[in-house]
């Protein structure tokens, strides 16, 4: 579990993997082509990945606003919890946005 929270929160930290993740999203949306034709080079709808990176830009909400407010008081292995909640807090409001932006 250690191991997909730090590929996470290197995943966060990387504009490039966050490019590459945005592009990915945005690839798995359209419908496959079928089987004869060669596929086409999909449009990504610029607008809609806009809003999703708009999303990282975003200041932190209240729940992640309050664990970082506790974290100086709590020891180091809480305190690595701690990182671990609020990136998976930012991961699942990016899905939330790009769910909502109709991008997967």
């Amino acid at each position: 579990m250690a191991d997909i929270g730090e590929m996470l929160g290197k995943l966060l930290e990387d504009p490039k993997s966050m490019e590459m993740l945005t592009g990915l999203l945005a690839g798995l949306s359209e419908p496959a082509p079928p089987r004869g034709e060669p596929p086409a080079e999909p449009a990504p709808d610029m607008e809609k990945l806009i809003k999703a990176a708009g999303v990282l830009r975003q200041p932190d909400d209240e729940r992640c606003t309050l664990l970082l407010s506790l974290r100086p008081f709590v020891n180091l292995e809480r305190q690595g919890r701690i990182d671990q909640s609020v990136k998976m807090l930012k991961l699942l409001k990016i899905a939330e946005q790009v769910g909502g932006l109709g991008l997967v």
